[in-house]
């Protein structure tokens, strides 16, 4: 009985391997192989938004984003407002540093 259980999951790490082009590495889904591309490659399409370091996956922007962290919020650089969530950061650094010009004349 456990042997049977045993083969069956081993099947499911048999299927649909995925492997990287550039070295004898294999991943069980596309995502994985996709961030690890990039390691061979150079690309890293997720930033860090704070910072200027960008990654090869998302989970290692976040994780990342984390050491921005001040006393457990965002802290804007600019006027010291602080945001617990990274997204109302973001948005409200992106207005934050427009000039009074900048922020009359949006539409």
């Amino acid at each position: 009985m456990v042997r049977d259980r045993l083969r069956e999951h081993l099947k499911i790490h048999s299927m649909r391997r995925y492997s990287c082009p550039h070295c004898s590495q294999y991943f069980s889904n596309t995502g994985g192989l996709r961030s690890h591309i990039g390691i061979h490659t150079g690309i890293r399409p997720y930033a860090c938004g704070v910072c200027d370091m960008t990654f090869v996956n998302t989970s290692s922007a976040s994780v990342h984003r984390r050491t921005h962290l001040v006393g457990n919020v965002f802290q804007c650089e600019k006027c010291l407002g602080e945001f617990k969530h990274y997204r109302s950061f973001t948005i409200h650094k992106e207005a934050c540093f427009l000039s009074p010009d900048q922020l009359n004349n949006t539409n």
